[in-house]
């Protein structure tokens, strides 16, 4: 009973205190005047709105996947036994690996059955081997005629040419692959220089995602020893609404670090989002900003077929929050700031779309907002009080 009878005093002394102090305006006024000493002692820094065409972009949560088409699983070829290669090290996880630098090596023990084995995989490694000779050459041809059309500013896109780039290196890769198989298993069963057993080299490089298999154990033909996820291409995994629609034609765009990254549509996944309770969207995107797969990132949609709005992007970095509503300060004169309320702003990608701003407030304060914002609210206590 003590504790409360001591307790109830207090709260009426701080009902008190909280009733005598002077109320905040709900909206800030007055401008706010500065020196040019002082918005350099305050580090100020000023950017101009940049007037853009709204096209009603829509935000949704997104995750970046592994694509499973840019996965090397290298297996045995032979039964034997796995070790490193030469004086190297065997490779560890997540390490960056070589389309041209095998991983590790097999020595064989041959005895009748293995030998056959052994000849079976030559014969296969030289077959393989022509066909990769022609898919690199193939590959060479389109990607000379791609880069000449693209350079003559032809019907070629910039992520046609990367494709067959990407192509051309993934074909000679494979060729490499094969070169190096038949040079070990010919050597194998020409009484060559046993020392050395027969090269691991993956198709493509990348980061070593799965070690399956560790130096000296015994291995058999056919087992999985690596798994290989080549970076450079990433699926994204959007999470739409429940009982959104796609409209007819739109296209994808998401951002990093204020950089757009085009996504390029794949299709509709067969299960249903567990956030959303909607349908996944699945695009794929050049990893060219080195993000990684697991990270949540914001997939913006724009609707082809809606009517543009022009207006003016305001960074996130420009905007306070005060009364309940957005404000910037615009640098209206030399030595004075005005607060600005943001009417109608819209969800854009890194800030907010303005159908309209005052000519004379379209200098924003994008560093040093908070601070005079602080300013705004010590002068309305002093004014009330």
């Amino acid at each position: 009973m003590n504790k409360y009878l001591f307790r109830w005093p207090l709260v009426g002394l701080l009902i008190s205190a909280y009733t005598a102090m002077p109320a905040l305006a709900a909206t800030p006024a007055a401008d706010i005047h500065l020196t040019t000493r002082q918005q350099a002692r305050l580090q100020l820094s000023i950017l101009k709105a940049r007037a853009i065409i709204n096209r009603a972009a829509t935000a949704f949560p997104a995750t970046l996947a592994i694509d499973p088409t840019n996965i090397c699983i290298v297996s045995a070829p032979i039964d034997g036994r796995l070790r490193a290669v030469g004086n190297r090290h065997f490779p560890q996880l997540l390490a960056l690996t070589k389309a041209d630098s095998p991983l590790a090596q097999i020595m064989p023990s041959l005895n009748a059955t293995e030998l056959t084995t052994l000849k079976l995989l030559l014969v296969k490694s030289k077959a393989n081997l022509t066909a990769a000779k022609i898919s690199a050459d193939t590959a060479r041809i389109k990607f000379k005629r791609d880069k000449t059309l693209y350079n003559s500013n032809q019907a070629i896109s910039l992520q046609t040419l990367e494709d067959a780039q990407s192509a051309l290196a993934q074909a000679m890769s494979l060729y490499r692959s094969d070169q190096a198989m038949v040079a070990a298993a010919a050597s194998w069963l020409g009484g060559g220089k046993q020392a050395d057993g027969i090269p691991l080299v993956p198709t493509h490089g990348g980061e070593l995602i799965k070690l399956l298999a560790h130096p000296g154990q015994d291995v058999t033909t056919g087992q999985k020893l690596f798994e290989i996820w080549n970076p450079h291409r990433l699926l994204v995994r959007t999470f739409l609404p429940l009982n959104y629609s796609l409209p007819p034609h739109f296209h994808l765009k998401t951002y990093w670090h204020g950089h757009p990254l085009h996504l390029t549509f794949v299709g509709i996944a067969g299960h249903a989002s567990k956030i959303t309770g909607g349908a996944v969207m699945v695009a794929c995107m050049q990893n060219v900003a080195h993000l990684r797969a697991g990270m949540p990132i914001t997939v913006w949609l724009t609707s082809k077929r809606r009517h543009p709005e022009h207006g003016y992007f305001i960074p996130q970095r420009a905007m306070v929050w005060w009364g309940g509503a957005r404000w910037v300060f615009a640098k209206v004169s030399t030595t004075t700031f005005s607060p600005i309320r943001l009417v109608r702003s819209h969800p854009a990608p890194g800030g907010r779309f303005v159908p309209q701003l005052p000519p004379h407030a379209r200098l924003l304060v994008v560093r040093g907002a908070q601070y005079l914002l602080s300013m705004e609210q010590s002068y309305s206590l002093k004014k009330s009080g």
